[in-house]
């Protein structure tokens, strides 16, 4: 895994990137309506969905940095998928990309959020369960260093969620706080048809993440 020191170097010359496209990415997306997004795909996209991440090693994805305004109009998504990503901003940043999320939803769209599980994994180390962290980043012992794998990720992570407070982030940029729920892998609103492509995704993280959805 690339350190995050040279990973910011890369993001920045992504962020000019995007900055770039953005004109000639709103002229391809202007007529688009009614369609699913996929931020930070990484290396498995989903089928039907728009894929996006910030590795331009990775072909037949939307190259763009999220954190810029996305070149999407007003009420067109119908889904946002967003898996362990949000988890590598920071504040400021994240209130921008929810913002944005929330602009350019269709009324009744839906957001679904994966990200590592602050409250399990506090617990987890309370109870000296080191099963349930994992030997990545780094192949720990130690109960504190495999808690500090899932929570700090070698530096790559810079915020920490539980329940309440993504549904603190999402209230502040203006989702209503009765359509925020807290899900489980294999719960969601959305039609079964659509996440069925999601689930195959999530197992991995099934008992390790926080899953929530908001409707616009």
């Amino acid at each position: 895994m690339l350190h995050q020191r040279f990973k910011d170097i890369v993001f920045y010359g992504i962020g000019f990137y995007s900055f770039l496209a953005r004109p000639f990415l709103r002229i391809k997306f202007r007529n688009s309506k009614n369609f699913y997004i996929n931020v930070g795909c990484g290396e498995k996209g989903i089928s039907g969905f728009i894929n996006i991440d910030a590795n331009p090693l990775r072909p037949k994805i939307l190259l763009y940095d999220v954190r810029l305004k996305l070149p999407f109009s007003d009420d067109s998504a119908t889904i946002i998928y967003v898996s362990n990503i949000l988890e590598h901003f920071y504040l400021d940043e994240l209130a921008n990309i929810l913002k944005e999320f929330r602009r350019i939803m269709r009324p009744g769209g839906i957001l679904r959020i994966v990200v590592p599980d602050l409250e399990k994994s506090i617990s987890s180390y309370i109870q000296k369960d080191s099963q349930f962290f994992s030997d990545f980043p780094r192949n720990f012992k130690s109960i504190g260093g495999r808690f500090v794998n899932l929570i700090f990720c070698d530096s790559q992570h810079k915020t920490a969620f539980d329940f309440n407070f993504i549904k603190e982030l999402l209230a502040a940029v203006g989702f209503s706080s009765k359509n925020i729920y807290k899900k489980s892998y294999g719960q969601s609103l959305m039609a079964k048809e659509i996440y069925a492509r999601i689930a195959p995704q999530e197992e991995h993280y099934k008992n390790r993440c926080l899953f929530i959805e908001a409707i616009k």
